[in-house]
Formats: structure tokens, sequence, C-alpha cells
């Protein structure tokens, strides 16, 4: 981040008038804030790609559907930690769930409520309609846990 400052105001400089001179600074400006931001982002994405083990089986907190991306916007587009924290507490109290009713609101990607089917609850995860495709698609990703865990997972639209 320095360093990108330190070259935004050298560019702002004249260079005596030297436009080869100039042309560089700008083009080593514009690399030193691509790779800041890369940086960020990676910081960014690396807090959040992990795999807790819920029931001795792997939930996925990365915020990147299959392909990678991280399409879309707002709340719904990372994990929070707040979601992973629970998920551990559930996997640490060692809640038996099978046959419990468990509603998730606002579950975005869902980690605390597939945390929850793993431990064998019957879960509802609840987002506002556009988001729900998404927390589906995770449900689908980890079907086949849940399901030997003897849990359940669906989401459905609820604005509350």
């Amino acid at each position: 981040r320095q360093a990108a400052e330190a070259l935004s105001a050298a560019v702002a400089l004249d260079f005596g008038g030297d436009a080869e001179l100039r042309a560089e600074a700008a083009a080593d400006l514009e690399e030193a804030v691509e790779l800041r931001d890369e940086a960020e982002a990676a910081a960014t994405r690396g807090s959040q790609e992990r795999t807790l083990s819920v029931a001795g089986r792997p939930l996925l907190t990365t915020a990147a559907d299959d392909d990678g991306a991280t399409a879309g916007s707002g709340p719904a587009v990372g994990v929070w930690e707040c979601s992973v924290t629970l998920a551990m507490c559930l996997e640490w109290k060692g809640l038996d769930l099978r046959g419990k009713k468990v509603l998730e609101l606002g579950a975005g990607l869902g980690v605390a409520g597939l945390g929850a089917a793993l431990l064998g609850g019957d879960v509802v995860l609840t987002d506002l309609e556009d988001v729900v495709p998404r927390t589906t698609s995770r449900i689908a990703r980890h079907r086949s846990l849940i399901d030997a865990a003897g849990g359940k997972a669906a989401a459905l639209a609820y604005d509350w």
C-alpha cells in the first residue's frame, strides 16, 4: 500500500519534462495498485477458505462456488465469521440434533445451518429470494454428507 502511494506521488511529479520517465512511473504505479488489490483480495479469500469438521464430516466454509467464482453482492456473498463460530460451537458441544427441527434466519451461504444438518438436524435455511439459489447450491454440494449424518436441509425464501 505504501509503495503504491509513493509511486502515485512520484507520478504526480513533473520528471523535468521527461515524458518517457513519467510513462514508466505511471506503468509502475498501475502494476503496484494491481498487486495491492490482488493481495487484499487473497487475504479476504484466505480467511474464508477453510474446511471445518462437523461430526467427522467436512463442511466447506468458502464463499466461492464450484467454479471458484464469488459472484454476487451484499452480505450473502461472504462467509460471516459468526456463522463459522456457531458451526464450530455446535461441534464442540457435541450436540446430537437428530430429530430436532432447526431454523436459520438469514442463512446466506448456510455454514451454521449446514453444520446443524451434519449433526443430524432437520434444518430449514432461509434468506432473501435472490440468495436462496446460492444456499440451495451449497446444500446440494453437501447433500451426501448430510444424508450420511441422518440430517435434512432445505432452503426457503423468507424476508424477516
